[in-house]
């Protein structure tokens, strides 16, 4: 029987991790042979996300873009690839069916939700806005962080899958006390995302993409700052992204509350959840090099 309430803290994701994903040259027995080789191990490729691993690049040849798609789809953790999948989905019929407008008996309407149409917040947030290239970059940049933290918790899923619960039910909630547009949370999500990424890589060097580099706690902000520059309206979905990340941080995962009883409903139950338990078996091996 699995230990149900796995100590959870940051430093303990990162090395293998980045190992296998950002280019570091260390493991957890290993100490680094020489300055480049340290050198490596501090600093995070952004683009190494997008363009995969080394070693299966060399394999194809760069015009071979759908060999490489298959396969960053295939090495995607469960949830992160349900997520995005479903969203492709619907958008896609959308276009094809719909004007390349997201159907609105999916989208968040308060007074619908409360009548018992419970699927409306879930399907809210895999609206990213219609088929285009915006939409197709949005996807991309929710794959490299949404997959990158799962990968991170593999050995304590039930702290992702409360990630996936308790921050949409805070958006959807205080979006609707205050007030705010709800029309593309997927978007507002990717922000919260980010953060939670930039704290479990604090003091790392981020490169994106070979034009300049930001320390990773410094990211979220570069992307809150981003939206005001460019959209000129202030940021307040990108800001309350990253409270909600700070939140998360603090109380599940810097040495904070554990859900017990979620993790002995991950272990004991079958069905979708043995579906799960086995994807992340697969995500297990690809740390140990199997």
């Amino acid at each position: 029987m699995p230990n149900l309430s796995p100590q959870i803290h940051p430093n303990t994701f990162k090395s293998k991790y980045i190992h296998i994903r950002g280019g570091a040259q260390y493991s957890d027995d290993e100490e680094t042979s020489s300055d480049e080789e340290s050198e490596n191990a501090t600093e995070y490729d952004f683009a190494d996300d997008i363009d995969g691993d080394s070693d299966f690049d060399e394999s194809f040849d760069d015009s071979s873009l759908l060999p490489r798609l298959l396969h960053h789809y295939h090495t995607t953790p469960p949830l992160t690839k349900l997520y995005l999948t479903s969203s492709f989905i619907i958008s896609t019929l959308s276009f094809l069916l719909n004007q390349n407008r997201f159907p609105s008996i999916l989208t968040l309407h308060y007074p619908s939700l409360l009548t018992g149409q419970l699927w409306r917040p879930v399907t809210q947030f895999m609206n990213l806005g219609p088929l285009s290239l915006s939409y197709f970059l949005t996807l991309q940049f929710l794959w490299t962080y949404m997959s990158s933290i799962e990968k991170l918790l593999h050995t304590t899923p039930t702290t992702f899958i409360n990630l996936l619960v308790m921050i949409p039910t805070l958006m959807v909630v205080s979006y609707g006390v205050l007030g705010l547009n709800v029309d593309l949370l997927g978007h507002n999500f990717s922000t919260f995302l980010v953060y939670l990424w930039s704290r479990l890589h604090e003091g790392m060097e981020v490169n994106l993409m070979e034009l300049f580099t930001l320390r990773a706690e410094v990211l979220p902000w570069f992307f809150l700052g981003q939206t005001f520059l460019l959209e000129g309206q202030l940021p307040t979905l990108d800001f309350l992204g990253i409270v909600f990340g700070h939140i998360f941080y603090h109380r599940y995962m810097d040495g904070g509350v554990k859900g017990e009883w979620l993790d002995k409903w991950y272990y004991n139950s079958g069905g979708f959840w043995k579906w799960l338990r086995e994807e992340y078996e697969k995500v297990g091996e690809e740390f140990r090099g199997v």
